[in-house]
């Protein structure tokens, strides 16, 4: 679909703006200055100085998941205003913008379609996999974004993720989060970061709850009992994925002989004797 303008002539104040200096645009042009001045002195002034409370709307709508574009046309309006007024770049608003943005609801409504959402639980799933050993490269294209983008999502969290984001996270984490991954490193890396792993979310819940804070959880270590019965259990469990003997032995601290003996005792069936293993 084209669009046709009307073309400019003399006479109007459009041909003076473009430079014309003709009487007939002189006149047009003057005429609109006076009515202008009218409108302003009956009406008070065409623009809004103090921008505050249209950044505080902006800001409103934004942390309850709506995008620029949701909000401008919720508002009607252009989808820059609500981007350069969140940014600090708009220092003045027309009256009729301002009137646009002053009808949204106080209350946003619910975030039409996907739009954005609360990144708690997307980044908390995306750490938790990466604990486990899975990869950028990997998660990723299951994710239908790029690394880099992942990357930046799991190590500086945002305001807010797309819905769209969130809700392939959270179907890759239920696929994913009892498979360990390749790599040793990313591993290492999640550990020496805090980032809690699969089974520590299955434990302490609240993975999608944006005020708990698991650095704040303190843990009583394991009694010997405890620390035998976990052992075991991770032993049976990372052999059933068919890690090799000696990664089990390294991620769980433990020699290389008694690892063995437990997956054999496991197999078997037959109590290996504790004296030999130990």
């Amino acid at each position: 679909m084209t669009t046709t303008r009307t073309p400019v002539q003399h006479g109007e104040r459009r041909c003076y703006i473009r430079g014309c200096r003709r009487p007939e645009c002189a006149e047009a042009n003057r005429r609109y200055c006076k009515q202008y001045r009218t409108v302003v002195y009956v009406s008070g002034p065409r623009r809004v100085d103090n921008v505050q409370p249209y950044i505080n709307i902006v800001t409103r709508y934004l942390n309850h998941g709506w995008s620029y574009a949701q909000i401008a046309n919720l508002a009607g309006c252009c989808e820059t205003v609500p981007f350069n007024l969140h940014k600090g770049i708009s220092k003045r608003l027309n009256q009729r913008t301002a009137d646009q943005l002053a009808t949204l609801p106080a209350t946003p409504p619910e975030v039409p379609g996907l739009g954005f959402v609360d990144p708690t639980g997307t980044v908390r799933r995306g750490q938790a996999l990466y604990r486990i050993g899975h990869t950028l490269r990997g998660m990723a294209p299951e994710l239908n974004i790029d690394p880099d983008s992942l990357s930046r999502t799991l190590n500086r969290p945002t305001a807010y993720v797309y819905g769209s984001t969130a809700a392939a996270m959270t179907d890759l984490y239920n696929r994913w989060q009892n498979t360990p991954g390749p790599s040793t490193a990313n591993r290492n890396r999640a550990e020496a970061r805090g980032w809690p792993d699969p089974t520590w979310w299955e434990d302490m819940g609240r993975i999608d709850d944006p005020t708990f804070d698991p650095q704040t959880v303190v843990e009583r270590p394991m009694n010997r009992l405890e620390l035998a019965a976990y052992r075991r259990d991770e032993i049976e469990r990372l052999n059933s994925y068919r890690i090799p003997d000696h990664e089990i032995a390294e991620r769980l601290d433990m020699a290389l002989t008694t690892v063995r003996s437990i997956i054999t005792e496991l197999e078997t069936g037959q109590r290996r004797d504790r004296k030999q293993a130990a």
